[in-house]
Formats: structure tokens, C-alpha cells, sequence
């Protein structure tokens, strides 16, 4: 952490000195080292004063620049330290333990999800709910890292319980599992703070990757949510 700071200092730092002559020299079309007039001594000291200074930040090119720069920095001295974080937080949502609690009205699927994805030694399922209410009711005293949740359910739906979950406890990530592929539900439930959106037909294999890649970024993008996206752009755009 201290590492990737002090690199975005640097960065910071060097974008603005190197972009700022680099912002003044396109913008006033001289250069800074030589004048055959002034001489290289003397350009040095006309071109370092705080008028100069002052004169460059009135010149939108010469930011420009500088923005540029400093994103360019930063992106060389940051970008293996990113990639390697990513990589590691991939590799702990593989070793350590990541809590899910179930969420669905019929056992028997409860059970057949609970039973797939604990072949996966890296899943512990803590808890199961029948429906959105008594979801919240176990929240109270456990806290899971995964919520998988039905959308269909007595006494409470998913659709009811999931802007609850996310206000009391906006640190658990919730993945609906639903028989429901309608692109506008989708696109509800995406609004709502759904961290990704599964149908019944997602295997084992393709539940566990969006557990884990939730658990790791925050949110996955399945095909489904694609496709509702797509469908409701060229709704809105047709």
C-alpha cells in the first residue's frame, strides 16, 4: 500500500514537471534549452520565472499535457503493481474460505446448489433461508461474503429483500439465482445493487466462477446480463 502510494506521488510530481515544459514549449512554440539570441544561461532563467510559470496555466494545451503525463506515469509505474493485486485476489478467493448463505424457497434446490458448490474446497455455505424474511432474520447474528438469492418467494421476494440487504449490510455481495431471464428484471435487479444475476440453467462450474469473482471484484458480468443490457439499450434507442 505504501509502495503504490509513493509511486502515485511520484507520478503525480514528475507528470507535472515534465507536462508543464513540455505543455509550455508546444504551447509557445519555442524551446527551452536553446535561444541563439538569449543563450542557454540566460533562456534558462527566462524561461523559470513565475511569470512563465503563471503564463503556462493559462494555457489549456500546456494542461492538457501535463494531465496526459501524469496518466501515462501512472500507468507505467502502477500498472504491474494492479495487475498482481488483481491476481492475488484471485488467489485468495481460491484459498480462503468464502461464506454464502442460500436463499430459496424449495429445499430440494437448496440443497442440490448447497451440495454443487461445496465440492469447491474454498466454499462454505453458512446458512439457508426460505425466503426474504427469515434471510434477514439470520443476517442479524451471521454475516455471510455471497448471498445467492431467489427472486419468487412467500412472505418476502428477493426483490423486496435485496435494497434491505444492501442498506443494513452493503458490504455482502448478492447474486440472484432465478428462474427469471426477463432483460427489465434484470435490469431491476442490477439497479437495486445485485452483484450479478444467474438463471437456474447456470451449472455448478459457472455459479462457483461468479461466487469467487464476486467475492474477489465486487460484481460479474454473466451472459444474461449482457443480453439484458443490450435488449434495453436498443429498447431505449430503437
Amino acid at each position: 500500500m505504501k509502495t503504490t502510494l509513493l509511486k502515485l506521488i511520484i507520478s503525480i510530481a514528475f507528470g507535472i514537471v515534465i507536462g508543464g515544459i513540455l505543455g509550455f514549449v508546444i504551447s509557445e512554440k519555442k524551446y527551452f534549452l536553446f535561444n541563439k539570441d538569449l543563450g542557454l544561461v540566460e533562456t534558462f532563467k527566462e524561461y523559470t520565472n513565475i511569470r512563465i510559470v503563471k503564463q503556462y496555466f493559462n494555457k489549456n494545451l500546456g494542461l492538457a499535457s501535463g494531465f496526459v503525463t501524469t496518466g501515462l506515469l501512472i500507468i507505467i509505474l502502477l500498472s504491474p503493481e494492479l495487475i498482481n493485486q488483481r491476481k492475488r485476489l484471485i488467489r485468495l478467493s481460491k484459498t480462503e474460505k468464502i461464506k454464502v448463505i442460500i436463499t430459496d424457497d424449495h429445499k430440494i434446490f437448496r440443497t442440490g446448489v448447497k451440495n454443487g458448490i461445496l465440492k469447491y474446497p474454498n466454499i462454505s455455505v453458512i446458512g439457508e433461508a426460505g425466503n426474504g424474511k427469515e434471510l434477514l432474520g439470520i443476517l442479524e447474528t451471521i454475516q455471510p461474503d455471497i448471498i445467492l438469492l431467489d427472486l419468487q418467494m412467500p412472505v418476502m421476494d428477493g426483490l423486496a429483500a435485496l435494497p434491505i440487504i444492501k442498506e443494513k449490510y452493503p458490504f455482502i455481495k448478492v447474486i440472484i439465482l432465478t428462474m427469471h431471464n426477463d432483460a427489465s428484471i434484470v435490469n431491476k435487479m442490477i439497479e437495486l445493487g445485485a452483484n450479478s444475476y444467474l438463471t437456474l440453467e447456470a451449472n455448478n462450474e459457472e455459479i462457483y466462477n461468479t461466487i469467487i469473482t464476486c467475492n474477489a471484484y465486487g460484481f460479474h458480468i454473466t451472459e444474461i446480463m449482457k443480453k439484458a443490457i443490450a435488449i434495453i439499450y436498443e429498447r431505449n434507442n430503437s
